[in-house]
């Protein structure tokens, strides 16, 4: 089971939440994080969710993605919120590529570097 840390950063009258994952990740923790921030966390000034799995295991194999690229392809809000992933191996790599080439509208793009991820976003 999955720790999750969720921060809200302000960037020039904007947020980006960033969510980082440690320990062992399963898909549907991946997934229930999303619907806690709909319901929690995601505001109208919201421009970019950051998530952090670069000191988790995931546990999932890339069929297992389906479902989180499910849900974020039915959310109208994530055509206006860049996601990006920060990932620290190959292995890792894997998945968020893959969710690149399923999503319709959303943007989503790897980062090795949280700064990395919040210029993208902010940008």
């Amino acid at each position: 089971m999955a720790d999750i840390v969720y921060d809200k950063v302000e960037v020039k009258n904007f947020c980006v939440i960033i969510r980082s994952f440690y320990g062992s990740v399963e898909t549907q923790e991946v997934l229930d994080s999303f619907l806690h921030m709909k319901d929690s966390l995601i505001c109208k000034n919201v421009i970019g969710i950051v998530t952090d799995f670069e000191t988790a295991k995931l546990n999932f194999r890339l069929p297992d993605i389906q479902k989180v690229i499910k849900y974020i392809n039915s959310e109208p809000m994530y055509e206006h919120i860049k996601l990006a992933i920060i990932v620290d191996t190959p292995g890792k790599t894997v998945f968020p590529i893959m969710a690149q080439t399923l999503l319709k509208n959303a943007k989503l793009k790897p980062f090795t570097t949280l700064k990395a991820a919040m210029q993208w976003i902010c940008n």
